[in-house]
């Protein structure tokens, strides 16, 4: 849950994220250098005066059948719900698919700037092949697999690190093992009746990796751990025999090895293996419910 607090009334001020990005615009303007003041940067702005109807319009859609949306399939307690709220979820990504498709909305949803509703529609896709297509059930498509142009929007916003992005805001910020924890934890809560004691936690492993690469090879097909888009990271037919194996089958029986095997290693970033060792720590500490993650 965000929240804004007044460190000298120890006041909450806030804690609605939309309403929060609007204030972070000018409350805090005293503290920033001019040009980095959103005032300043005119068409550049993450809400520019020749855009925010349009803005609005893309959040209060996207908000209602996505970034909430998720949640309302996730939490479903009947078909009914799941039902009534699954479909126009992807109906509504199949819209920004092909709102992406328009040049004038790349690379970004409204062009070449960054805007509010980049920043809003990436907690939520950031998200959603590591932890809403399998904890919440929102497994009609994915966006690696199914929205080629989402895919590719994502991938710019993760992997950008440039003053663009203030240095990595976006890759900086996110945190998978993080999301299917927390995810978990919250749809078991809701199985065990608020219960946060007695029940173990398994987070799942895939995919991998977390965030696919942004840079292609030239086919065109991104790179990925010896992976192409499409082709799953768990195993391909191999030409000779036309078994299927994993990839870590494949350079064992290779090489003798499969130590070295990209392809085996879980793709996790160094901010969530300080966050895997700060959670066993506090699990130990506290006797919260175990967290059981296989170790690769």
């Amino acid at each position: 849950m965000p929240c804004l607090w007044d460190k000298k009334t120890h006041t909450i001020v806030n804690n609605e994220s939309s309403e929060i990005i609007r204030m972070f615009y000018t409350a805090f303007d005293d503290f920033l250098d001019p040009h980095l003041r959103e005032a300043n940067k005119d068409e550049a702005g993450l809400y520019p005066a020749h855009l925010r109807s349009e803005i609005d319009s893309m959040n209060e859609w996207v908000y209602n059948t996505i970034n909430n949306g998720v949640y309302k399939c996730g939490f479903a307690a009947s078909q009914e719900a799941y039902d009534s709220n699954i479909y126009p979820m992807f109906k509504s990504l199949d819209r920004l698919e092909a709102h992406l498709g328009d040049a004038a909305h790349q690379p970004y949803l409204f062009g070449e700037h960054i805007t509010e509703a980049d920043v809003r529609l990436y907690t939520t896709l950031a998200r959603f092949d590591v932890a809403y297509y399998t904890i919440f059930q929102c497994n009609l498509k994915m966006i690696r697999h199914d929205y080629p142009r989402l895919h590719r929007w994502l991938r710019t916003l993760y992997w950008d690190t440039s003053d663009k992005t203030n240095n990595g805001a976006f890759k900086n910020t996110t945190f998978f093992e993080v999301y299917k924890y927390g995810y978990l934890r919250a749809k078991g809560r809701q199985t065990h009746g608020g219960e946060d004691v007695g029940w173990t936690v398994v987070i799942p492993r895939g995919p991998v990796p977390d965030m696919m690469p942004l840079e292609e090879d030239e086919d065109g097909d991104d790179k990925t751990n010896g992976a192409t888009t499409g082709m799953s990271s768990l195993g391909v037919l191999d030409g000779k025999d036309g078994v299927a194996r994993g990839n870590g089958e494949r350079y064992q029986e290779e090489t003798g090895s499969a130590e070295a095997n990209p392809a085996n290693m879980v793709a996790h970033g160094d901010e969530n293996k300080k966050w895997y060792k700060a959670a066993k720590k506090a699990e130990k500490k506290s006797g919260v419910p175990n967290i059981h993650l296989a170790q690769a």
